[in-house]
């Protein structure tokens, strides 16, 4: 075969991968996983509003003002509610944020909700970015993902209201749409395993297989206060595990076969981590971005399930 065919297929091929309509299921479950994610981490910080993201809260406008040439440092995001001298406004963008966040996980008015929540999430992290996990500074990227992908079309309230208008659409069937927004957040999960990965090859304790054990023995990071010291060997194990098993995810989720069961296997590190530790909402992140890694199949027997539960078994 001449090498401008080959050349022609492989382009065809890669554009195919990229930009081929896919099952919706991931959007569908991200959407709802995101949206009440950022809804729950939002309203842990609902008595702390003024405090943090007040003008009289910690570096807001009127402490800065009131210390000349003083300024906020803020590395990256927006910070345009340094600026904000009302304490009234603060509480409105605050409510229209939890607002955003359960009319996305819902699908209402998916595509505006979402973007909202993209928007003032940016804007309330950038206004006291210490206050949050490195989570803050990534989640409204994939909730930006998913709002490219039309998250509303399928099994939500703007479904549901289409259904009314048209009997011939389905308010809770699962159907195709835009693949490239998946295919976004497979490149960006891959990207964050590879530069964790990286940062973990000189450092001692994974080295020596002791980082888990520090994690779970950590004041701050521990969530159950017990001696693990009789779980060492095995927790050395696990800690050797963590080690290979996220830095060759880059490489391990794009292999057909053996894809699908490298994502179950971070699945289960991540929903272990969240039961041990306490790192914010890194791991509900990670597990909606490692769904786009598991076969549609797997995913459209969940969606068949829960419409069993519902009363409406699948056509």
């Amino acid at each position: 075969m001449p090498f401008g065919t080959r050349l022609q297929h492989a382009a065809d091929g890669v554009l195919g991968w990229l930009f081929d309509p896919q099952p919706q299921y991931w959007t569908v479950a991200a959407r709802i996983s995101l949206g009440l994610s950022l809804l729950a981490a939002w309203l842990f910080y609902l008595p702390l509003v003024q405090e943090l993201f007040g003008p009289e809260g910690f570096m807001g406008y009127a402490s800065i003002h009131r210390v000349p040439r003083s300024q906020p440092h803020v590395d990256g995001n927006l910070h345009l509610l340094f600026a904000v001298r009302s304490a009234k406004i603060v509480w409105l963008l605050y409510f229209a944020l939890l607002a955003s966040a359960l009319a996305f996980a819902v699908g209402c008015f998916s595509r505006v909700s979402g973007a909202a929540l993209v928007v003032l999430h940016a804007l309330f992290v950038g206004r006291q970015p210490y206050a949050f996990w490195g989570w803050s500074q990534l989640i409204h990227l994939f909730v930006a993902y998913v709002v490219l992908s039309d998250p509303g079309r399928y099994f939500s309230v703007d479904a549901w209201r289409r259904s009314r208008a048209d009997p011939r659409v389905s308010a809770l069937g699962i159907g195709m749409g835009p693949g490239w927004p998946m295919r976004l957040v497979q490149v960006q999960v891959c990207a964050m395993y590879a530069i964790t990965g990286i940062n973990r090859l000189d450092k001692p304790g994974w080295l020596a297989g002791t980082m888990l054990y520090a994690a779970l023995t950590n004041r701050v990071f521990g969530r159950f206060d017990i001696d693990w010291t009789s779980y060492v060997p095995l927790l050395r194990i696990l800690s050797y595990g963590t080690f290979l098993i996220e830095p060759l995810a880059p490489i391990m989720l794009w292999i057909p076969r053996i894809g699908p069961w490298w994502a179950v296997g971070l699945l289960a590190l991540h929903m272990g981590l969240e039961v041990a530790t306490t790192v914010g909402w890194w791991s509900f992140m990670m597990c909606t971005g490692l769904l786009t890694f598991l076969p549609p199949r797997w995913l459209e027997r969940g969606h068949r399930g829960i419409l069993r539960l519902l009363g409406r078994p699948p056509a």
